[in-house]
């Protein structure tokens, strides 16, 4: 089997400003001090030694808390654009309260996410796209590394789809958005490409 953390980055101020990022690859998109301070929390929770490598997207924010819970084990390091973020499209640098109130039919009323038919208006990424890529990219690192302790670290959209598709869920909206910080365990077989979600949104320390 190979073992999969999934941590999501540490907080940004565009995260703490409630906006959206997707894509979007700027200075208010990085690490903040609370985002590089959760980092170096899990850093001294999380026992690297048995990883043989940490996979992260390209965004500055992934790269940063990468290098951040790499610091002292030095593992080799890739980036994939595969896991990078949804890209909301024209909702991207907006705010959510602001989308909401444009688009309240779009969102769920209780946890207050886009619902998939989101793409039309923004002319953002539909789901069923991010399904295909991470389907793409777990096939292809599992038959890689078939008995491999990996760590992925990428964003809250991507690791609610992964956890939907170990599970066979209708949609990544079924699980709720994962804590800055946080690590999700997804095992998967090399043999069948079968998934288990071990694991969700397991807290270290102060998150949001």
């Amino acid at each position: 089997m190979t073992e999969y953390y999934l941590v999501r980055h540490g907080q940004t101020q565009a995260g703490a400003q409630g906006v959206v990022s997707g894509t979007l690859d700027t200075p208010l998109t990085y690490l903040n001090e609370t985002g590089k301070a959760q980092m170096q929390a899990l850093k001294q929770q999380l026992n690297l030694s048995g990883c043989q490598r940490i996979i992260a997207s390209p965004l500055s924010r992934a790269q940063q808390a990468a290098e951040l819970l790499n610091a002292t084990a030095q593992l080799p390091l890739d980036t994939d654009q595969r896991l990078q973020d949804i890209s909301y499209g024209r909702w991207n640098g907006h705010t959510r309260k602001q989308l909401q109130q444009t688009y309240p039919e779009l969102f769920d009323p209780y946890s207050g996410e886009a619902y998939a038919d989101y793409g039309i208006p923004a002319k953002g990424e539909v789901f069923s796209a991010v399904n295909d890529r991470l389907r793409s990219f777990m096939t292809e690192t599992t038959r890689r590394y078939p008995k491999a302790k990996l760590l992925v670290v990428t964003h809250g959209f991507i690791i609610q789809a992964l956890a939907a598709a170990a599970v066979q869920a209708a949609t990544p909206l079924a699980f709720p958005q994962p804590a800055t910080g946080s690590v999700t365990q997804v095992v998967c077989s090399p043999d069948t490409m079968r998934q288990y979600l071990l694991n969700y949104n397991q807290r270290y320390g102060n998150q949001a």
